[in-house]
């Protein structure tokens, strides 16, 4: 989708969100009917100064107009996370952060004396973890790191890593 294609379609879901119609935001944008028509529709794109005038009169910020979609919020609803089982099937990982995303935010139940993913490992991108009860041990690369309940730590993927339950215990890291 080109980007005047994007910006049009901002323009109206917000408008419709707050319940106006063109004419309103023509009136606090103080620009015209056809204008604001011609740009939800694609057929115009917006230089600075009228997109700062779209983006003032309903209160939001101009970079909002420009965003990517890539950056977009995803929501990942809590039935609909994707699970992943690592050996037996009450080991999973629960992922909670969008798939299209450099950044993995993951739920990991890791029993007594196993390791998440079942071995060391490497992948693009980051991940980052709150050690949510009892204890844990993140290794990556020969760095090794004791974490406790309420400990969290941000590495990158592609350097190998590995998160271990050495304790007796079940643990939950997220």
């Amino acid at each position: 989708m080109d980007v005047g294609s994007r910006v049009g379609r901002r323009v109206r879901a917000r408008r419709l969100r707050l319940g106006w119609v063109i004419e309103d935001l023509a009136r606090k944008a103080g620009l015209s009917k056809a204008y604001i028509s011609q740009v939800e529709t694609g057929k115009a794109t917006p230089s600075l100064p009228p997109a700062e005038k779209l983006a003032q009169a309903p209160d939001v910020p101009l970079t909002d107009l420009f965003l990517e979609d890539a950056f977009a919020c995803r929501v990942i609803r809590k039935g609909e996370r994707p699970r992943v089982s690592f050996g037996a099937p009450d080991k999973l990982v629960s992922v909670l952060s969008a798939p299209t995303r450099h950044l993995a935010l993951l739920v990991v139940e890791i029993p007594a004396g196993y390791t998440a993913g079942g071995r060391t490992h490497s992948h693009e991108g980051e991940e980052c973890h709150g050690v949510r009860e009892g204890r844990i041990t993140a290794v990556q690369g020969d760095r090794v790191f004791e974490l406790e309940e309420g400990d969290s730590f941000h590495w990158d993927g592609g350097i190998p890593h590995r998160i271990e339950n050495r304790g007796g215990e079940w643990r939950s890291c997220s």
